[in-house]
């Protein structure tokens, strides 16, 4: 079998071939960065679980003090304007607390997704790359597009390429 590229005829399996060496190292790749990964989370977990419990903390903290301002106000010991600029301040921490912390949590989730993703991958790498030869399952499993421009110009897509300039994006650029 042939195919046929600006009138050059390339054996399919050099083509094959090509695409598999490429498959292999794109794969390692992964794994690589993937435990790359691994360590930077686990030292962004030490991290930011005592930020994140202090960061709730202080939001209690600020809203008992802004039912304290109220029952003050209620009372007749703070006048109204003292207590609704207290109450403006308060509310004001707590909302820049309440929005780095919902920064936090979603940052968070998307590094999971992100493991949960190279981990799927990293499976499908172990239950499909024991051969010797591309497979069809290999193809389905990881290929997104292959472009034939020559026999020494062979571009392959992968399904997975959006997963690795993540990886590099988030913890290796910096």
């Amino acid at each position: 079998n042939y195919s046929s590229c600006n009138g050059e005829y390339i054996p399919t399996n050099e083509i094959d071939h090509a695409v598999l060496n490429t498959l292999r190292s794109q794969l390692k790749l992964l794994q690589e960065l993937g435990v790359r990964m691994e360590e930077s989370k686990g030292s962004h977990t030490q991290n930011e679980l005592p930020e994140r419990k202090s960061m709730e903390r202080d939001i209690e903290t600020y809203k008992a003090e802004r039912i304290r301002q109220y029952e003050a106000y209620a009372e007749g010991i703070v006048s109204r304007e003292t207590y609704l600029e207290k109450k403006a301040e308060l509310t004001k921490k707590i909302d820049t607390l309440q929005e780095a912390l919902d920064r936090m949590r979603v940052l968070m989730s998307e590094e999971a997704e992100l493991c949960a993703d190279v981990e799927r991958i990293n499976q499908q790498a172990h239950e499909n790359m024991g051969c010797d030869t591309l497979t069809k399952e290999m193809v389905e499993a990881f290929i997104e597009m292959v472009y034939v421009y020559d026999r020494k110009t062979i571009e392959v897509e992968f399904k997975f390429d959006d997963v690795i300039a993540e990886i590099t994006e988030k913890y290796l650029a910096g």
